[in-house]
C-alpha cells in the first residue's frame, strides 16, 4: 500500500495518542531500552522479558552484518513499533524498511525534504559509545525536532546520561512535545507574539490529545524538572504516584538535587 509521509505520520501519531506512555516513575509506553552504567554486553533476557511482561509485546530482532541493529516489537492491541540500535547510521533505511516491510506501507515523497525527520525519541548521543542501547524510531516534524534537539539533546550527553541509564525508559512530557510537532519551550526569552512556557507546551499537548487534564498539573512540574536538570540548575529527577482527594491518580515529580 502506497502512503504519502504525512498520511504516515497521521497513522502513527493516531496510534501514539491511544497510549501515549505516563509521567515519570510509572509504567507507559517506552521508548529507549539502555543498559545500566558499567555494563558492555546486552542481556537479551532481561530485555525481553521487560517487553513481554511489561510492555505485552513480541520481539523479533533484525541484523546488519552479524549484529543486532534493530528490534521490532509487536503488540496485541496497537501498531508494532521500530527500535533501533543507537550507534547504528543506517536508521533512516532501518526505518523504511520497517515501514515496507513490516506496516506494509511504502513511504513515498521526499520526506526528508519535505518537512520531516526520521529520528530517534530519545537522544542517541545520551548512550555513551561501547555500551549498547535501543531507542524507538518516529517520524518527527523537523521543526520540532530541530527545536528540542537545540535546547537540550546537546546538553543531554554529558548533563543527562546518568540519569536515562537505568533500562527500560517511559516518555517523558519533552518527548512527547517532540514526536507530537510541539516546539521547545524559550525560556528565558521574550517573544513579541507569544510566550511559549512550559504551560504553553502542555497545554498543546493536551489540545491533541496527548496528556490528559487531570494530569496537567504534574506535567508541567515534569517538564520543569527536566528543563531544570538541562540548564544546569539540578540534578535527578524523583517521582510519586499518589490518589488525590477526588480519586485521580496523580504523578508528583521533582528535582532530587539542586545545584
Amino acid at each position: 500500500m502506497k502512503i504519502t509521509h504525512r498520511e504516515h505520520y497521521a497513522l502513527q501519531m493516531q496510534n501514539h495518542k491511544i497510549e501515549p506512555g505516563v509521567n515519570e516513575g510509572c509504567v507507559g509506553v517506552p521508548v529507549a531500552a539502555i543498559l545500566e552504567k558499567g555494563e558492555r554486553a546486552w542481556n537479551h533476557d532481561r530485555f525481553f522479558s521487560a517487553a513481554q511482561n511489561v510492555m505485552k509485546a513480541s520481539v523479533k530482532e533484525w541484523h546488519d552484518g552479524g549484529k543486532m541493529c534493530a528490534v521490532i516489537m509487536k503488540y496485541p492491541n496497537r501498531s508494532p513499533e521500530i527500535w533501533a540500535d543507537a550507534h547504528y547510521g543506517g536508521y533512516r533505511s532501518l526505518y523504511e524498511k520497517f515501514c515496507s516491510d513490516i506496516l506494509k506501507q511504502r513511504l513515498h515523497g521526499r520526506y526528508l525534504l519535505t518537512g520531516f525527520d526520521v529520528d530517534h525519541a530519545y537522544c542517541k548521543a545520551a548512550v555513551p559509545m561501547g555500551i549498547s542501547g535501543f531507542i524507538r524510531l518516529f517520524l518527527v516534524p523537523r521543526s520540532s525536532n530541530r527545536s528540542w534537539g537545540g535546547y537540550f539533546e546537546r546538553k543531554l550527553k554529558d548533563s543527562f546520561a546518568d540519569e536515562i541509564r537505568v533500562g527500560i525508559r517511559s516518555e517523558t512530557v519533552a518527548i512527547r512535545a517532540k514526536v507530537s510537532g510541539i516546539k521547545a519551550p524559550k525560556l528565558g526569552r521574550v517573544w513579541k507574539k507569544d510566550n511559549k512556557t512550559i504551560p504553553f507546551v502542555v497545554d498543546q499537548l493536551l489540545a491533541r490529545g496527548m496528556v490528559e487534564p487531570s494530569t496537567r498539573y504534574s506535567d508541567i512540574a515534569s517538564l520543569t524538572a527536566f528543563c531544570n536538570i538541562v540548564d544546569g540548575r539540578a540534578r535527578g529527577i524523583s517521582s510519586r504516584q499518589f490518589v488525590d482527594a477526588n480519586g485521580e491518580v496523580r504523578v508528583e515529580t521533582k528535582n532530587s538535587e539542586w545545584l
